[in-house]
């Protein structure tokens, strides 16, 4: 049985249905699921990690390409769920370097930033966003000076117009200015979430859990904004926990265990079947 919007629209044998169709009926859509063209790294290396240490993580090394989409793995406690908040300075980090295109970046998520990095949390509700925000307010935090006069006065109308432009590029429903962000639905939160960090131009993005606890169509556009930001350069690091996203949107793969990295993997290796592999240790 399927609900939409209050309303029972489907009712049979699961022998009826198949997962595009079950998505189509929910979705009211009757297109084909979206295929994705993964778009190819660049030599240029954008962020390199040397021997981070942290409360999970025992001297990480990696190196992250431009345009490249990097995929973190790892069972809960393998470091996997802690890797993007050290490398944005939000979580502490007990030595090793983080470098953005040979610049080193401090523990500090405000050196973070001027260094062009970005961090989606997995908890959205506590460290994703401001719930009693306006979504006005929630998208320009980060960096209000484009919206300011010489004086250091907002000018609201250039505000508003600007987040207008980044609620419709992610596909935010409703597309209200002046709604407080814990009325919107978990999938638009998100949407709103990556908005405004996608507002930055960031050189590395990185995304924790980017589609956990929203819908298929949220999901599909969370989706796209990752290909679209990578197509248009920057490099970006998911961590998750779902093998098959990882395979649908990476070009490579780290796998974290015990804190330790303990594979990387890219091309025809990359399967859900591996990735789970080495992040038990089977």
């Amino acid at each position: 049985t399927v609900l939409r919007d209050g309303e029972k629209i489907h009712s049979g044998p699961i022998t009826e249905l198949d997962k595009s169709r079950l998505t189509a009926i929910m979705t009211k859509s009757e297109k084909k699921p979206k295929s994705f063209t993964k778009t190819k790294a660049r030599e240029k290396v954008i962020l390199e990690c040397n021997s981070v240490f942290s409360t999970k993580l025992k001297g990480v090394d990696f190196k992250l390409y431009e345009g490249e989409v990097l995929g973190v793995a790892g069972l809960i406690g393998s470091g996997r769920d802690e890797l993007g908040a050290v490398l944005f300075g939000a979580h502490p980090r007990f030595s090793g370097r983080v470098v953005v295109e040979k610049q080193k970046v401090f523990a500090h998520p405000r050196e973070a930033i001027n260094a062009g990095i970005s961090y989606l949390p997995s908890d959205r509700k506590n460290l994703g966003l401001i719930e009693r925000h306006r979504l006005y307010e929630h998208i320009t935090l980060p960096d209000i000076a484009p919206n300011t006069n010489s004086l250091g006065h907002i000018n609201r109308n250039m505000e508003m117009e600007d987040v207008d432009s980044w609620g419709r590029l992610v596909n935010l429903r409703p597309l209200d200015l002046h709604r407080r962000m814990h009325k919107f639905s978990g999938g638009n939160q998100q949407k709103a979430v990556i908005a405004r960090w996608l507002r930055l131009k960031p050189k590395v993005l990185i995304l924790d859990e980017p589609a956990q606890g929203v819908d298929i169509q949220s999901k599909e556009v969370i989706y796209n904004l990752v290909f679209e930001a990578s197509n248009s350069g920057a490099s970006i690091i998911i961590c998750s926990s779902d093998p098959d996203e990882l395979c649908l949107l990476c070009n490579r793969v780290i796998v974290l265990k015990a804190g330790i990295k303990v594979a990387d993997f890219s091309g025809k290796q990359l399967t859900a079947e591996r990735i789970e592999a080495e992040s038990t240790g089977i």
